[in-house]
């Protein structure tokens, strides 16, 4: 997700700032959630979402106080226990 953020900001130093500043912590193993990525690269295959997609809808879950921040439309789709609506911040259509 982080190798994302970079390409999005055109900026791995303003990735890693952020980083190391304390705004972005990387907190998730995926080891421990392979079973639930797994079943969320299935469900969404005709999608065909890319692994940062399947790790942000899985830390939804788990964090549902925080929206997804996202330039990717197939949040829109995406939905946290299969029917919840994830909330996204991301510009207008």
């Amino acid at each position: 997700m982080l190798a994302e953020a970079a390409f999005q900001c055109e900026s791995v130093q303003a990735v890693i700032a952020l980083v190391r500043d304390g705004m972005l912590r990387v907190d998730f193993d995926l080891t421990e959630n392979r079973d639930r990525i797994e079943v969320l690269a299935k469900r969404y295959e005709d999608r065909v979402p890319d692994l940062a997609d399947l790790c942000l809808i899985c830390l939804s879950e788990r964090l549902r106080d925080w929206p997804v921040i996202t330039v990717d439309a197939d949040f829109r789709i995406y939905r946290r226990h299969q029917r919840e609506v994830i909330p996204v911040l991301m510009p207008p259509e």
